[in-house]
């Protein structure tokens, strides 16, 4: 029997909080508190590109690996929506 290993590595890189019996018990609040804090983020500010340079695409194949897939450090602007 052949066991492929790169399989079992992506598998780590996509479930932050594990799956079967020993995933994280946490998992509920931290998604929960993840949804909370960006969405009153996107209430009270808009994020728009840096003046004179555009974001780069979000590919998988260009993103740091490690425990989970990161994206390359990028920078963007928020604007407050208050007045």
């Amino acid at each position: 029997m052949v066991i492929n290993y790169s399989f079992f590595k992506f598998i780590y890189r996509v479930f932050a909080f594990g799956i079967g019996k020993r995933f994280c018990l946490g998992e509920v609040f931290a998604r929960s508190r993840i949804f909370l804090f960006i969405s009153t983020l996107m209430q009270i500010a808009t994020v728009v590109d840096p003046e004179g340079t555009s974001l780069s695409d979000l590919m998988p194949r260009d993103m740091v690996p490690g425990i989970l897939l990161q994206p390359q450090p990028f920078e963007v602007r928020f604007i407050s929506r208050t007045k």
